[in-house]
């Protein structure tokens, strides 16, 4: 299984509002202050970086909140 890694909070938001299926998260061997989160790989991935990139992105504001917030519990728990 091919997996997706990043660092970017804000991209995590939207592929999470998105419905891409997390994996896991674990701290970034480089920056002991920094997460790195995992997810499945999956073509949902390249578009929403591709419609990020491009400002086309839609997503409804309560719903990326609740993400941005599930986000935040995982690195403070």
């Amino acid at each position: 299984m091919n997996e997706f890694l990043t660092k970017d909070m804000f991209l995590v938001a939207s592929l999470i509002h998105d419905g891409v299926k997390y994996s896991r998260m674990e701290n970034d061997l480089t920056d002991i202050h920094k997460k790195v989160f995992i997810f499945e790989e999956s073509d949902e991935i390249e578009r929403v970086k591709s419609e990020r990139a491009n400002g086309t992105l839609v997503v409804n504001a309560l719903s990326y909140e609740d993400a941005l917030r599930r986000i935040k519990t995982l690195i403070h728990s």
